[in-house]
């Protein structure tokens, strides 16, 4: 009786160390803090659901505020496992992914929804875009809302409005900020407020995601709906992870990751719709540029569209396809 009992111990200690042994807490880096609503509302919840679904097996830990890895260092942090997750833009590796910054190309998406399910399709149709990611085990591709213009001192309805104002914007949009007329002042987001405050720029170019981040409302006050351009997001596993995984768990990852992408969009469109409405309360002034004054601007910027195509071309890639399938995919949404 004794000696069953000492075995039934042994059993239940192994049992328990066997469990702790498959245990795996993810490290998972993001550059945003801990308010923000990406983290909160798709990243977190998908970690729970996890959690959930491997029955405690799989945990993830977020280390929030690049406290993990630099903003421009956090693709390279999934490679080389610094982090075994991260979230952020390919715009801050700039030339590493050439394919997917078709998003970037002016007028091409009207929204974060269309944009997203574009830049999927795509993936799905070029294996060339496919191996811009070969290095981690893709999660997820999403599209930003569209950039749009906001000014200071006069609102912006026509190229001739724009013509001759300096705009800050990021570095990706500065080819068709000039293209319509304007004078770009390349800047990162987190530096815009004081050049729109002191009056060196007339407005900016941005996305409304990006505007109460850094308070840009508080030093704008007209804004014109012009869809000008979206950059894209990338979600990523270290692909030693993964494969070290069961294909149980990997079935579940993938199976969960797949709506990650649209409940992106959702939750920013949901607080850009919040953020207009308090703007509008405190006296802001919206616009939309007219169809015909949309094709004006169209038409200015569809060299940098040309030479796009022109220059992936040059790297053996397939770019006149890519922007005809994605033109085609957009079409199909909007129509």
């Amino acid at each position: 009786m004794k000696k069953l009992l000492i075995l039934s111990a042994m059993f239940f200690l192994m049992s328990v160390f066997q469990g702790i042994a498959s245990a795996k807490e993810l490290s998972f880096a993001v550059h945003f803090g801990p308010k923000n609503e990406i983290l909160n509302e798709v990243l977190k919840p998908w970690a729970a659901e996890l959690e959930t679904r491997t029955n405690g097996e799989i945990t993830v830990k977020f280390y929030v505020g690049q406290t993990l890895a630099k903003t421009n260092d956090e693709y390279d942090a999934v490679v080389d496992n610094i982090a075994d997750l991260s979230w952020n833009l390919h715009g801050f590796n700039k030339g590493r992914f050439p394919l997917i910054s078709v998003m970037e190309l002016p007028f091409l998406s009207p929204s974060t929804e269309i944009g997203t399910k574009t830049i999927n399709e795509l993936y799905q149709q070029f294996p060339e875009m496919q191996k811009e990611h070969d290095d981690v085990h893709l999660l997820y591709l999403w599209a930003t809302l569209p950039s749009q213009v906001h000014s200071i001192k006069k609102p912006v309805k026509t190229l001739e409005d724009l013509k001759g104002m300096k705009m800050a914007c990021t570095p990706g949009m500065a080819g068709t900020v000039k293209a319509l007329g304007a004078t770009p002042v390349p800047l990162p987001p987190p530096k815009m407020y004081e050049v729109l405050e002191k009056g060196v720029v007339d407005g900016v170019v941005l996305p409304w995601a990006s505007f109460k981040v850094w308070k840009l409302q508080e030093v704008t006050k007209y804004h014109t709906k012009a869809d000008m351009g979206s950059v894209t997001a990338w979600g990523a596993m270290n692909k030693g992870v993964w494969e070290s995984m069961s294909p149980e768990v990997q079935a579940i990852i993938d199976e969960i990751s797949v709506d990650m992408a649209l409940d992106t969009s959702r939750t920013v469109s949901k607080h850009r719709d919040i953020a207009l409405q308090q703007f509008a309360e405190q006296g802001h002034e919206f616009f939309e540029l007219t169809a015909e004054e949309k094709a004006r601007w169209i038409e200015k910027t569809v060299p940098i569209r040309n030479k796009w195509i022109k220059d992936m071309e040059k790297k053996g890639l397939p770019g006149k396809a890519v922007v005809e399938a994605a033109e085609s995919i957009v079409e199909s949404q909007v129509n």
